[in-house]
């Protein structure tokens, strides 16, 4: 099984190594709404990325007070917000 590996790779692995840097790869599950978002973020703003993923723009109320409840962002104002401090080293620890 190895020797067919050596040979393939012999015979045409400059055509798979080309082929390999073009191979997409498929994310799972939805794109995280907040990580779309600049750090200072309107209600508009939210909206728009919600349509943008082709979302129900009625729930973003919704949406940005459970990022309040789990602290991933702060109120500013009625119709103005903040990715919370916290939420910005965890995920751009990566």
């Amino acid at each position: 099984m190895l020797y067919d590996l050596y040979l393939k790779m012999k015979l045409w692995g400059d055509q798979i190594r080309e082929a390999d840097g073009e191979v997409q790869v498929s994310k799972r599950g939805p794109q995280n709404l907040l990580d779309l978002l600049p750090t200072k973020f309107t209600l508009e703003d939210a909206k728009r990325v919600r349509q943008l993923q082709g979302m129900r723009t009625d729930q973003t109320k919704k949406m940005i007070r459970n990022w309040v409840y789990r602290n991933y962002v702060t109120q500013n104002s009625e119709l103005s917000f903040e990715k919370a401090q916290a939420y910005l080293n965890k995920t751009y620890k990566k």
